[in-house]
């Protein structure tokens, strides 16, 4: 290697060392950003498909013949009636397993229009929510949307009935039960069964310990729905509990679309400004070719 091969390669070696300094920075933004960008767009795709299954629920629904969603309901009242006083409730996040367990009990057969384990339509207006309501609390139910307990009353409303459904909170790629805290007072929860919806409106909002069940018992005279979640988030030592009473009369489901907060622009706008920087980064450092 001749002296001015040997001043060349010296002179370039500190430049390859900055460009692959430059292209490792890059690309670690790069990729932190996506990192950080995830949970809003994961949510937003999750809020999605809860939307399209909660819908095709109602068509489904819409599409049997009136005797068979009437014979449908009849048969959840007689259930919740054969409930009595509630003795058979736990604690819905005290064994969650990794999948459903279907028993002999014939809750699993009861509203069940298209055998996907879909029971009703959840919605919440004050948070945009809307969820399918699946039968039991199994891991692989609360991924998908809402679970309901089993051994509380089926949600086809009723005096002295207390339907009781939970969802998981914090979760990095859905909503779900996330913002359930931020009810208050007042606020209403829509719940659609074979074609019909009842409205309830949330009296309190309390933490309890995971062995405090009691407030999930019926009421005699009342008709009563409990939405409960995990907290603090990340220690789920507590459980939120948000308990409504029906105030209105039954109502014809209507087949709304899902209100799925819009589409987080900011997040491809952010991962796009990014990109660009990182291109002009690796042009900028490039070592030119002798």
């Amino acid at each position: 290697m001749s002296n001015n091969e040997r001043r060349r390669a010296a002179h370039q070696a500190p430049r390859r060392r900055i460009a692959l300094l430059s292209l490792g920075t890059a690309l670690l933004v790069f990729l932190g950003a996506c990192i950080m960008l995830y949970p809003s767009a994961a949510s937003w795709f999750s809020a999605m498909g809860q939307g399209q299954e909660s819908g095709r629920y109602v068509e489904t629904v819409e599409a049997l013949h009136p005797q068979e969603r009437a014979a449908a309901l009849q048969a959840a009242v007689n259930y919740n009636a054969s409930l009595a006083d509630g003795s058979r409730i736990v604690d819905p996040f005290a064994a969650i397993q990794d999948e459903t367990v279907k028993t002999d009990d014939p809750y699993w057969d009861l509203l069940e229009p298209s055998g996907d384990g879909i029971m009703a339509r959840l919605r919440i207006p004050k948070l945009d929510l809307t969820l399918p309501v699946y039968h039991g609390t199994g891991a692989d139910i609360l991924r998908q949307g809402a679970g309901h307990l089993q051994g509380t009353a089926l949600p086809v409303g009723g005096t002295g009935t207390h339907a009781v459904m939970t969802g998981h909170r914090g979760l990095p790629q859905a909503t779900l039960f996330t913002h359930l805290d931020k009810l208050q007072v007042g606020d209403t929860i829509e719940v659609d069964v074979y074609g019909r919806t009842t409205i309830y409106q949330v009296q309190n909002s309390s933490v309890v310990l995971p062995s405090e069940t009691e407030t999930l018992r019926p009421e005699v005279g009342r008709d009563l729905l409990t939405l409960v979640t995990c907290t603090p988030l990340g220690i789920n030592s507590h459980r939120i509990l948000v308990t409504a009473e029906r105030v209105d009369a039954t109502l014809p489901t209507a087949n709304t679309p899902a209100t799925v907060v819009g589409f987080p622009w900011w997040a491809l706008v952010l991962l796009g400004v990014l990109s660009a920087g990182t291109v002009y980064v690796l042009r900028t450092r490039r070592v030119p070719a002798n």
